[in-house]
């Protein structure tokens, strides 16, 4: 295993997981990395839009009630949650894993995060670290990309959403930013892998803090792990003991060979949007199967295409709506098509 190098300030002060997290009622300090250190990125200068390639996973959302602005809420009284956030800077990061269908170079990411306190411009979170592993880091993965000493930031601004509690409604102290990170030479084949991130905030405010993954009434499963030192424990709400997620988007362009561009270039999926069905025509190619996947990278269906002529339909009438991969398979090769279900 690559040894992990961690950069902190002489003052810090050794702290235990349990007050990593920022419960509802109790505002801990956490430890600030030392930005004389880092190599920072620039002021952000645009709207971000994918431009660095297609949407290729989605962690999961940053709020659960839309609105103008939107608002995450720790659900306290209604689920019994405590976690507000976890420490991500410092002795400690956050760790999550994505799946991926097919070969990409990654190209962004983005991610979120507040500091308690922090106004909503300019954006307080001013650099982010990433590490791409191979597997779990708790379970003998390897880091095979990046490091916790390089900034890749490019940009941070308000997300228009508020973290905030059942017991304390129109709190507006949490203002979740939007943390822009683009990669360079990161391509990736089939598979599932961890990314392991800190964040580089302001040392006038508490935090940063990593916001979990949302949903309204919902207990969301996780597994996403913080780690102290390098040791790596799961990430657990602290009033229910619940797994959770972080929310992160991965943006990127599918890589194909010669036998996968043929593919690619036979076949395509339709009608996009889709609303009950969605038609595979083929323009001569031999095909094996179409695996359908969420933009979690969950299987949703597998449909054999050994015996299709020229178009086979598919009812995805019981799906939530979202974006979709269908990975098309033949016998030398495979494509990845996009699709959104309304």
């Amino acid at each position: 295993m690559k040894k992990i190098i961690y950069v902190f300030i002489a003052s810090c002060m050794a702290v235990s997981y349990n007050v990593t997290a920022q419960s509802a009622d109790v505002e801990p300090t956490s430890s600030e990395v030392n930005l004389s250190e880092r190599q920072m990125g620039q002021p952000l200068s645009r709207e971000y839009n994918g431009t660095e390639g297609a949407l290729v996973f989605d962690n999961g959302p940053h709020f659960n009630v839309p609105g103008s602005p939107n608002l995450s809420v720790l659900q306290n009284t209604t689920l019994g949650q405590n976690t507000l956030g976890a420490g991500v800077s410092g002795d400690f990061s956050i760790a999550d894993d994505f799946t991926l269908t097919s070969t990409y170079e990654i190209t962004a990411v983005d991610m979120y995060g507040y500091q308690t306190g922090a106004p909503t411009a300019p954006a307080s979170i001013s650099g982010v670290v990433i590490q791409i592993w191979d597997g779990d880091p708790s379970a003998g993965g390897t880091v095979i990309y990046g490091d916790f000493i390089n900034s890749v930031w490019t940009g941070a601004a308000w997300s228009n959403t508020w973290r905030e509690s059942e017991t304390s409604p129109g709190a507006d102290n949490r203002a979740i930013q939007l943390v822009n990170a683009e990669l360079t030479g990161l391509e990736l084949g089939p598979g599932t892998y961890w990314m392991d991130w800190q964040y580089i905030g302001d040392g006038g405010f508490s935090g940063p803090w990593q916001p979990p993954v949302v949903e309204l009434d919902v207990v969301v499963p996780g597994n996403a792990l913080q780690s102290n030192l390098g040791t790596y424990a799961p990430w657990l709400d602290s009033g229910t003991s619940d797994p959770l997620d972080a929310p992160f988007q991965l943006y990127g362009t599918e890589v194909l060979g010669v036998d996968d561009q043929a593919i690619n270039n036979a076949v395509s999926v339709f009608p996009n949007p889709a609303v009950n069905e969605i038609n595979i025509s083929n323009s001569g190619i031999n095909l094996e199967t179409a695996e359908i996947y969420n933009i979690q990278g969950r299987l949703m269906q597998t449909v054999d295409l050994s015996s299709m002529g020229t178009q086979e339909t598919i009812s995805i009438a019981s799906y939530a709506s979202g974006v979709y991969l269908v990975k098309i398979s033949g016998e030398n090769g495979s494509a990845t098509k996009r699709f959104v279900k309304k």
